[in-house]
């Protein structure tokens, strides 16, 4: 089994001048990316950098390029693209400062331009971790990384959006997750039936969004590091989902109605490790159910 690597190890990869090793990254990056490096680390794993270090300088001039041909207003979701982003995690120092508001704004603006898509808070919940990974050298006290460019975290955001749609279907993969609830916490479930708490309340949010407006910030960066680093990363996804909710059970159980519906759409800090390690059980399970 692979351990987590060390900052001066991830450091050494990252500083190679000829190619970077993205196999040893996505190796590494399952057991969790330092905040220091993981915006770097990130940009290989969503293929927006080029490992290769002779190509990498003109790749990311024809990126920056592209990015500064879209148009970063949109008539029609300005206001609520504004609004979202002024009330995306409040209380995190990053989110509250003009510039890194600036940027959010644009890099949605520009997304929902170049995409024929309505606008969502998926978006903006997924585009978030992207500039807190980039623009994040350390977390207390904040340091935050003057080179943080507006169109990484552009083609970043591209990245997940596409990786997310192959998912497939929403309701689908909502009935299969709660098909799965069912069997494996049945307790739990039945529970959430007796406060008549309704799949569409929390189980959609928390599928379509990849725990992005559930999760504390940093559990979320520590998730999607293991998600980034595997091809199929989220497959894992409903399992996580799962681990979740049998690592909270104890608390759930004694909620009711309005407080059960807060906790599943604020969820606690939590170690994710441990959650990732239990979802891997729970996928061995299911597949023996099947």
């Amino acid at each position: 089994a692979i351990m987590a690597a060390s900052l001066a190890e991830f450091q050494e990869v990252l500083r190679d001048e000829t190619v970077v090793d993205v196999g040893k990254l996505h190796d590494w990056a399952v057991h969790g990316v330092p905040q220091e490096v993981r915006g770097d680390v990130w940009k290989y794993l969503l293929r927006v950098a080029e490992p290769d270090q002779s190509l990498d300088p003109d790749r990311q001039k024809a990126l920056a390029k592209q990015y500064s041909l879209c148009e970063k207003d949109n008539q029609e979701y300005g206001r609520v693209v504004k609004f979202e982003v002024e009330r995306y995690r409040p209380k995190e120092e990053l989110f509250r400062d003009a510039d890194t508001r600036a940027m959010f704004r644009n890099v949605v603006c520009a997304y929902l331009n170049t995409h024929d898509i309505q606008f969502s808070p998926q978006l903006v919940y997924f585009c978030g971790p992207l500039l807190a990974a980039l623009k994040i050298r350390q977390t207390r006290p904040m340091v935050v990384n003057p080179e943080c460019s507006e169109s990484d975290i552009y083609f970043m955001l591209c990245r997940v959006m596409a990786l997310s749609d192959r998912a497939g279907v929403l309701r689908r993969r909502v009935g299969k997750f709660m098909s799965l609830f069912r069997s494996l916490l049945p307790d739990l479930y039945q529970h959430f039936d007796d406060e008549e708490l309704d799949p569409t309340e929390w189980a959609v949010s928390w599928l379509q969004h990849l725990l992005a407006h559930e999760l504390q910030l940093d559990c979320l960066m520590r998730l999607w590091d293991a998600y980034f680093a595997q091809d199929d990363g989220f497959e894992i996804h409903p399992y996580v989902c799962l681990a979740i909710l049998d690592k909270c059970k104890e608390d759930l159980e004694e909620l009711e109605h309005s407080e059960l519906h807060t906790y599943v759409l604020c969820l606690p800090p939590l170690d994710m490790n441990e959650i990732l390690v239990n979802a891997d059980n729970f996928k061995h399970i299911a597949e023996a159910l099947i």
